[in-house]
């Protein structure tokens, strides 16, 4: 018997089967979907973000710009 527990071959076995009944639950599936959502969200938000910079870095850059030709 103790030999069983100490098989590392049973062991991954169990583990895929416990694995995959998991993947195939509808209760991971919702977690999935809603993770990929809030990821989607806050790439979106990011890009925002970063469009506002980029947009405040181009106008820092023309006022330095107009300041040197002025002098």
């Amino acid at each position: 018997m103790m030999f069983l527990l100490r098989n590392k071959k049973l062991w991954a076995f169990a583990g895929g089967l416990l694995v995959s009944s998991l993947l195939k639950s509808d209760t991971f599936h919702n977690l999935a979907v809603k993770g990929m959502a809030n990821g989607m969200k806050m790439q979106k938000s990011l890009k925002a973000s970063l469009q506002n910079i980029k947009e405040e870095a181009e106008d820092m850059c023309y006022d330095e710009a107009n300041i040197t030709e002025e002098e």
